[in-house]
């Protein structure tokens, strides 16, 4: 019996669907873009995130530079309604974004508008 732990190594050999999806994020052309990840449950979906998560922040303009991509870790298995999930969803992203020093004031307002720190991700 295994643990149903997500991984940074890609033990299941989804580098095909790793290229694919970070292709599909990277391409200019493609923007916005909304992806969504389906499969069963175990199948190595959130292997998948991570994975490609890891090669996002890897791309940086230059060697002093953070990443390009801001990358938000979030389990909606922590709210139990539609609603909770949206907002803690929204704030989480926010939060991500403001940690980054970009757009701090219209961002932070926009995040208040939201509804605050309504249960932001731990595992960000």
């Amino acid at each position: 019996m295994w643990a149903d732990n997500e991984t940074e190594m890609d033990l299941l050999g989804f580098d095909f669907l790793v290229d694919t999806l970070f292709v599909a994020l990277t391409e200019p052309r493609l923007l916005p873009l909304t992806a969504g990840l389906l499969g069963d449950w175990g199948s190595g979906k959130s292997s998948l995130m991570r994975i490609t998560r890891q090669e996002l922040l890897k791309i940086r303009d230059d060697e002093e530079s953070p990443s390009r991509y801001v990358c938000v870790g979030f389990s909606p298995w922590q709210y139990e309604d539609y609603d909770d999930i949206k907002v803690a969803l929204m704030t989480t992203v926010l939060d991500a974004v403001i940690s980054r020093n970009r757009c701090r004031g219209s961002v932070g307002s926009l995040r208040a508008s939201v509804g605050g720190g309504a249960g932001a991700d731990e595992s960000r």
